[in-house]
């Protein structure tokens, strides 16, 4: 990211405009900046939680939990609006479900994230909504080094997964599985015209016949982010290990310490579970994919011809001509791919009657 900056300078020009000027066109700019949300400062110093047309009137933590009451600031413009909105944190996605069939409360959000999704039936009476996220579940290959730093493994692993079963069997549905490194609500996506990698086992051993898999390959996978890694893990390393892989899993409890060893010390093994939230197409590619910038999540992928595309891609300036170009790296890297691509999950709420909320692909929740 600092390397799109190199040659950019910011200046003030009062209190609510800031200048950008840059030597090159950068025509992901404003995609950039909606990735970053700004926060006003309180007396204190510290940022204000952001909560749109609301303000936070009290907020309290009680072992590990947190419950805020959100006030309307001004109900003369919003005069269908709930005055007073208390959000309770509940971890345990059954749970919530529970609350609101129990009457507890009127909303209950990010369902897909239960343990059990048999239990999203999808019935009456509650009012049940679902979105395809922006976000993408995929496993980092280690192109640094092993057996993922030549393209045909990584081509190989991908056409081993089933990635339709995977959905039905881990999602029971609730996703969508990936064709690249974006969702179809990225930039390019529909140009590109992609459809999954095909589920071809014989085609993986096929590509596989030229490798020494004697040595067992390992798989790092953490217990959630993303939702159901576990069994995401177990799916992915059974599908692997029929068209000729060992695989050794690794589970790490620390979630936090997980993301620290893969993107600060790039401790991968030969692939790691993890999912890719910015949503942009131009932050995922300059973040994750490119290798100009050594960036914190790349790991090792390099190809000439991507690095080509994305440099034409950065400075188109117009819309359209932009989505064709990102169209051109997103096929590219279905071809050589830099990771191997799970799912994209969709979000799942629910409501009680005669509350409507809506939340975006992105996660932006705004009542209606």
């Amino acid at each position: 990211m600092l390397g799109t900056f190199a040659d950019t300078n910011f200046s003030f020009e009062g209190s609510t405009t800031v200048r950008v000027g840059s030597k090159e066109p950068v025509g992901d700019l404003p995609q950039i900046f909606n990735d970053f949300w700004p926060s006003r400062l309180a007396d204190d110093g510290k940022p204000v939680l952001g909560t749109g047309p609301y303000r936070v009137q009290e907020f309290s933590r009680s072992d590990g939990r947190g419950s805020a009451t959100l006030e309307l600031v001004d109900d003369t413009a919003r005069p269908d609006a709930p005055r007073v909105i208390t959000a309770i944190h509940e971890p345990n996605g059954e749970k919530r479900l529970q609350l609101l069939r129990d009457g507890v409360v009127d909303v209950a959000l990010n369902l897909e994230r239960a343990d059990n999704l048999d239990l999203l039936d999808l019935a009456p009476p509650l009012q049940w909504e679902r979105v395809t996220s922006t976000l993408s579940v995929m496993y980092y290959f280690n192109c640094f080094s092993g057996i993922f730093t030549d393209p045909g493994a990584r081509l190989a692993a991908n056409l081993a997964i089933d990635n339709n079963e995977l959905v039905r069997q881990v999602y029971k549905g609730f996703a969508l599985p990936s064709a690249t490194a974006v969702s179809p609500v990225h930039l390019g996506f529909t140009q590109a015209g992609l459809s999954p990698v095909p589920y071809d086992p014989s085609a993986a051993r096929a590509l596989l016949k030229e490798f020494d898999l004697i040595e067992p390959i390992t798989l790092r996978t953490p217990e959630y982010m993303p939702e159901h890694a576990e069994k995401i893990s177990a799916f992915v390393a059974s599908a692997l290990t029929e068209v000729g892989f060992r695989v050794n899993i690794e589970l790490e409890t620390n979630r936090p310490e997980y993301a620290r060893s893969i993107g600060l010390r790039k401790q991968v093994g030969d692939l790691a579970l993890f999912d890719s939230t910015p949503n942009t197409t131009f932050r995922v590619l300059d973040d994750k994919v490119s290798s100009e910038n050594n960036a914190t999540w790349w790991l090792g992928y390099h190809d000439a011809e991507f690095q080509r595309l994305f440099a034409e891609v950065k400075g188109t300036v117009a819309d359209a001509a932009r989505g064709q170009a990102y169209a051109k790296c997103l096929q590219r890297v279905q071809q050589n791919p830099p990771w191997l691509y799970v799912a994209h999950p969709e979000v799942i709420w629910a409501t009680g009657p005669g509350v409507s909320v809506h939340i975006g692909a992105s996660g932006v929740l705004s009542l209606t």
